[in-house]
């Protein structure tokens, strides 16, 4: 039988519509089999999780055909221990039946911390610092100094809090800063035989602080600091002397009081 022939006979056309049939078939057989895999159709919102306990939501989540699992811990104040802070898929979002929901919680422990020496550091080196303890940057204060831009304290609360000192993870750290002189001038305060407590607190109620502390032989110890007193200080307060606001004073401490008394020019040895 020629080509032509065999091509118009009944036999190749019942082959034609065989063919086409079974492929049709293939191709809705494929269609449904991709359609039970991946569940076509059959989606369910993500419920709002974050705010809830562990407890609370486990009969919810085994009701709606959704699974999670905690993967992090993080520390919020604001928040209670063990409450869901975080999800993925997000609230409201549409996934499969039998989808992983991925938690983070609120530590039921804080992480604590140690705070990093700030003070004469720059504005932004202190901030790096800061964030790479996971501490925050709290306020920024700024005061008259001969320093620009350099922390000259670092307070929580209000209150200084010095290096090496252990701290909830996240807490706030203000930095008081300095902005240059300021155009005000003062009349330096005499702060001989005052304690460093006292002469802090003297100069800085007139707007200067203080600069360098240089100890003589007589004290060795923090205790000895605490009740040595100021035998000298530069600049003097001698016939009314004035500085711009923000200036340092330097001062000299010793435990030798007739160097005080007596008004030496350095402390008897």
């Amino acid at each position: 039988m020629s080509l032509w022939k065999f091509i118009r006979s009944k036999l190749f056309l019942w082959q034609i519509v065989i063919s086409i049939v079974v492929f049709f078939l293939l191709m809705a057989t494929v269609m449904w089999s991709l359609g039970f895999y991946t569940r076509h159709g059959r989606t369910i919102i993500v419920p709002q999780l974050t705010g809830f306990q562990e407890k609370e939501i486990v009969e919810a989540m085994e009701n709606i055909g959704l699974s999670y699992m905690i993967i992090d811990s993080l520390h919020r104040s604001n928040a209670v221990p063990g409450e869901i802070i975080d999800q993925v898929p997000k609230a409201g979002q549409y996934v499969k039946k039998g989808r992983m929901i991925f938690l983070t919680i609120n530590a039921f422990n804080c992480e604590m911390v140690t705070v990093p020496k700030l003070v004469d550091y720059s504005l932004r080196n202190a901030q790096v610092v800061l964030e790479s303890r996971g501490l925050r940057m709290g306020q920024v204060i700024y005061k008259p100094s001969e320093y620009t831009d350099l922390v000259l304290s670092q307070l929580i609360d209000g209150h200084q809090v010095r290096e090496g000192a252990r701290v909830p993870k996240g807490t706030e750290i203000s930095l008081v800063v300095g902005n240059g002189l300021g155009s005000k001038v003062e009349v330096v305060p005499d702060l001989l035989g005052l304690t460093i407590s006292e002469a802090r607190q003297t100069v800085a109620g007139v707007g200067f602080s203080i600069g360098s502390v240089i100890c003589d032989e007589t004290v060795r110890t923090s205790r000895d600091s605490a009740l040595a007193v100021v035998w000298k200080q530069s600049p003097d307060a001698v016939d009314g002397a004035m500085e711009k606001i923000g200036a340092s004073i330097n001062i000299w401490i010793t435990n030798n009081m007739d160097a005080v008394m007596n008004g030496l020019s350095q402390p008897a040895e």
